[in-house]
């Protein structure tokens, strides 16, 4: 049997650093792994259904609470899953409050009140 699970993002290239885990029809917890940029190759594991689920994303990804079906049973040969991950995206812009226009040239700038970033400054188009 040869099962394998692959992590990417919305390019189709592999995310490492996502915490993956594979949990039983009880809802118990059959195995749990960091994805790296090769598939996860599942072994030894016993007939039956799960759902694959995400625990833990990385940094400038949205956390996907999507529970992904897997069956296993005795025609199973070969599994091939690929699950992708959606970034974070915002667009800002500075808008003339009587107008509606945008404004060209206006400094923004993005911090997180607690401190815990470097603060992104730009110059709007």
């Amino acid at each position: 049997m040869d099962i394998s699970i692959l992590k990417v993002d919305e390019n189709n290239d592999p995310l490492p650093g996502v915490t993956l885990e594979i949990i039983d029809s009880n809802n118990q917890r059959v195995v749990s792994w960091v994805t790296t940029e090769t598939p996860y190759k599942l072994t030894n594991i016993t007939y039956g259904n799960f759902k694959i689920r995400e625990v833990k994303t990385i940094d400038g990804y949205i956390l996907d609470k999507t529970e992904y079906p897997l069956v296993i049973d005795e025609n199973t040969t070969t599994i091939s899953k690929k699950i992708e991950n959606k970034p974070i995206k915002a667009e800002f812009a500075k808008i003339d409050s009587k107008t509606g226009d945008l404004i060209a040239g206006a400094e923004l700038k993005l911090s997180r009140v607690d401190g815990s970033m470097t603060p992104i400054v730009w110059t709007t188009p």
